[in-house]
């Protein structure tokens, strides 16, 4: 009987209610937990993205200094450009490239390359010009034979080099004209050939070309 009268249902009763509140806060908290995991996240994903963003901008600038630090720079040493060209050689050997040993037509290539890169410096070394020559670089040449009369010609290939300077206030230099040049390098090989010069290296001129120029570097 004494049992009877404790309050054991109104002990569960409390206890119940108790874990129902602490479950309640529980989901409060992960909820809260939830809330502040979300906006971390789109804070953390904003601030990479200005980062990103940022970084490209940064990019983009130093790209566009570096180019405005060359262009400058390059007032100094100007702009370097390369006039295309050519000339047809007429060979004393007209069945050379054909018919001939291997070994001596290796050597009249590397003759004639050798000879042209000698002229064109002799010629354009001392070239009247604001700019300045650079050198030449003598490709490759090629043996035509023309069906019309049976002849062989050699077609050399060169580039001439020329350095365009920039004046104190910033603008380039006048650069040859290319028809000055031909008439410079024509006049050339012939007073060559009138003294046997030309004759001893094995060639006569027969026409020379000049194009425009382009930039190289």
């Amino acid at each position: 009987n004494a049992l009877k009268g404790l309050p054991v249902r109104r002990t569960f009763s409390w206890n119940e209610g108790g874990s129902i509140q602490r479950s309640t806060r529980l989901h409060e908290l992960e909820a809260s937990l939830q809330r502040s995991s979300r906006l971390y996240r789109k804070r953390l994903t904003t601030r990479l993205v200005c980062v990103f963003f940022f970084l490209v901008v940064l990019g983009v600038v130093i790209c566009c200094a570096s180019v405005a630090l060359l262009v400058r720079n390059e007032s100094a040493r100007g702009i370097l450009l390369g006039y295309d060209g050519s000339v047809q050689l007429k060979p004393n050997n007209r069945s050379y490239c054909f018919k001939g040993n291997p070994a001596e037509i290796a050597t009249y290539r590397q003759n004639i390359i050798s000879g042209l890169r000698e002229k064109l410096d002799a010629v354009f070394g001392n070239f009247s010009a604001e700019s300045s020559y650079s050198g030449s670089l003598v490709e490759d040449f090629a043996c035509v034979l023309r069906a019309s009369n049976g002849f062989t010609t050699v077609n050399v290939y060169f580039v001439l080099l020329w350095r365009q300077r920039r004046g104190t206030d910033g603008t380039l230099q006048a650069v040859p004209d290319a028809k000055d040049m031909v008439r410079a390098f024509s006049d050339y090989l012939k007073r060559s050939r009138h003294n046997g010069t030309g004759e001893r290296a094995g060639i006569s001129i027969a026409t020379v070309e000049i194009s425009g120029y382009q930039r190289v570097l």
